[in-house]
């Protein structure tokens, strides 16, 4: 039976500094997920232990963290700036799912537009099993430029903390960073981030536009980026078939709500937001409105004339799938959009 709760796989003591985190208890009442989801607080837990655990990792590791692999980088990034950022939480419907899952995805020839610069998609339970036997219950999704972004940024703080404090001044011509003055001249912010072991830890590079999605269940995580113009590439994926099958799922998903919360804002719904039982004057704690992807979202059917050579007079009941199209629009025609032809079921008993 697939695990419900992902923090239950992680370490007591992270789950206790979890509880004491100042941004856990800002964010506790920000969401009440709808029933057949992961609660918000358990999700919550499971975000802001993972953060904890690369906080530790960074702090007991250092200059180990530069031998992890790059997917494994990138989720721990993703990660923290989920949490950093404030994503918003976008909730998807089963039925629409289970169309997303029916629909094709090909290469784009352009950036589409961006919805958000973070966002955690949920999914109702079952609807995606990883090949661990765990409930697929969220992802983190955004474009490659929204990262990049926010790594620059966070690389940019430190460097200039280490200039505020006077830290980069003090070790300038000190004895102990001789040999780091000889290779790379006078110390600065910069220097200083770099050759320092609690700082100096890779952060992914990307020479490409397009989409990272991050998941963890607590002990394996999955992260994957692609460019627009390899966006078919995902079914390419080397590792288990299992893993690879889950993957590729969670993918042609995660672009779908992508697509649809560009191009689709029919299918975008908001509930009425109802106030938290415990009062709070700060607006940071405030109960957020759930976003829905597909709430009202009815799958589409349609009959289809046998052909006379069939020898039955019969189509039997089967799914057309579903793709993108790339259609011209505005003055000149130059402005390029995504429409959606959503998958039908043809010929339903």
């Amino acid at each position: 039976m697939p695990y419900k709760n992902y923090f239950h796989r992680l370490p007591s003591q992270f789950l206790r500094k979890v509880k004491d985190n100042p941004g856990f208890k800002e964010r506790l009442r920000h969401y009440k997920t709808p029933n057949d989801f992961m609660r918000w607080e358990d999700l919550l837990t499971h975000l802001i232990g993972v953060e904890t655990m690369m906080n530790n990792a960074l702090l007991l590791q250092g200059d180990a963290l530069n031998e992890i692999d790059n997917n494994t980088n990138i989720a721990m990034w993703h990660n923290h700036f989920a949490l950093t950022e404030h994503a918003p939480v976008r909730f998807l419907s089963r039925p629409i799912c289970e169309s997303f899952l029916r629909t094709s995805i090909s290469n784009l020839s352009f950036e589409p537009k961006e919805p958000l610069p973070f966002m955690i998609l949920c999914l109702p339970k079952g609807v995606l099993i990883d090949d661990e036997d765990h409930h697929c219950c969220y992802a983190i999704v955004s474009p490659i430029s929204r990262l990049s972004s926010a790594l620059d940024k966070r690389m940019r703080q430190m460097e200039d903390m280490f200039e505020r404090t006077g830290i980069a001044k003090l070790a300038r011509g000190a004895k102990s960073f001789s040999a780091i003055e000889a290779q790379y001249g006078p110390v600065t912010g910069s220097i200083m981030r770099k050759t320092n072991p609690l700082t100096s830890w890779s952060t992914p590079s990307f020479d490409y536009e397009g989409i990272a999605i991050t998941y963890s269940n607590g002990r394996a995580t999955y992260s994957f980026t692609h460019a627009w113009d390899s966006l078919e590439e995902q079914g390419s994926i080397e590792c288990d078939p299992d893993a690879a099958s889950f993957m590729n799922n969670l993918c042609k998903i995660c672009l779908n709500a992508y697509f649809t919360l560009g191009y689709k804002p029919e299918l975008v719904t908001e509930d009425a937001c109802y106030p938290s039982n415990k009062t709070t004057t700060q607006p940071s704690n405030r109960r957020r409105s759930n976003v829905w992807i597909g709430k009202d979202y009815v799958p589409k059917s349609s009959r289809k004339k046998s052909d006379s050579q069939e020898p039955t007079g019969k189509i039997s009941p089967h799914w057309r799938s579903g793709h993108w199209h790339t259609v011209l629009s505005g003055q000149g025609r130059k402005e390029r959009e995504l429409r959606w032809f959503d998958p039908v079921y043809v010929n339903p008993q």
